[in-house]
């Protein structure tokens, strides 16, 4: 009678397992097919009186919905980008094997690499000026050319007319002083310095076409009005029919000066005397 009592006791404690329980799971076969209806094992412990259970795939999902709206998880839709066809005219660029910028090419009407035009280069994250990589220009224009300019005033890069452009150092300059019917009498200022000059070279001509002919001409450096003149040549030139060069005695123009011509002794009949001088800012 006492063994009978031990086993009715057992039997109303303890909790009655399902059979296929008490399997391993790594024993069971597997199920590659489940369906809504399929079941799982589920303990109930209502007021903490735990309960073995059943609750089929559909149940579960039920669950897992109603505890995500009660979560109240906002619309990701309205939160993130969605997936746009810009993106993926961005991811179908190729690799370029070079530094380029992507930017938006309007008349593509998609992505593009933008690389470095005439004078430019990407060196790494900088993009500098490529001055050596230009052309060079043989032959200026300094009425419809410019060059650029950082204007320190202004704090902003500016374009320059190359015919306002001033003397740059070691950049070369020519002036050319014409008399016709020259007389001895004849002195005038040639032309103001913009700035110090060097000179090279002093040459003179008259009449190249006829014979026997010359004209006694001296350049002289005088002060800013003109005055206090001295001679920038160790002597006179006598320009004759053929090119004639002076040798210079001062090679020096200051800036803001005057220079002079002085026209002395004439030979023959001259009708037209040329002197042309040369040198470097």
């Amino acid at each position: 009678m006492r063994k009978l009592f031990v086993i009715f006791a057992l039997l109303v404690l303890l909790p009655v397992r399902a059979p296929a329980l008490d399997i391993p799971l790594i024993d069971m076969t597997e199920d590659t097919n489940p369906g809504m209806d399929s079941l799982f094992y589920s303990v109930d412990d209502p007021a903490g009186t735990p309960v073995d259970r059943k609750v089929t795939l559909q149940k579960i999902a039920d669950a897992v919905h109603a505890d995500l709206e009660a979560a109240d998880i906002p619309d990701l839709s309205a939160t993130y980008q969605p997936l746009d066809a810009l993106l993926t005219s961005l991811s179908g660029l190729s690799d370029p094997d070079a530094d380029r910028i992507v930017f938006w090419d309007d008349s593509a009407g998609g992505f593009a690499w933008m690389g470095p035009g005439d004078g430019m280069a990407i060196s790494g994250q900088v993009i500098k000026i490529d001055i050596p990589g230009l052309a060079a220009e043989a032959a200026p224009d300094s009425a419809n050319d410019y060059a650029v300019i950082y204007d320190a005033s202004a704090g902003a890069h500016r374009k320059v007319l190359l015919s306002n452009w001033p003397g740059v150092s070691g950049a070369p300059w020519f002036k050319t002083y014409a008399l016709i019917d020259p007389a001895a009498t004849d002195d005038g200022l040639w032309f103001y310095t913009p700035q110090a000059m060097t000179v090279t070279q002093v040459a003179a001509i008259v009449d190249p076409a006829d014979t026997g002919e010359s004209v006694v001409i001296d350049v002289l450096e005088c002060d800013s009005n003109g005055d206090n003149c001295s001679s920038i040549l160790s002597s006179a030139i006598t320009a004759a029919n053929t090119t004639t060069t002076g040798t210079l005695s001062d090679t020096s123009l200051a800036s803001g000066v005057w220079v002079r011509v002085d026209i002395g002794t004439i030979t023959g009949t001259v009708s037209r005397v040329t002197l042309t001088m040369k040198g470097n800012y």
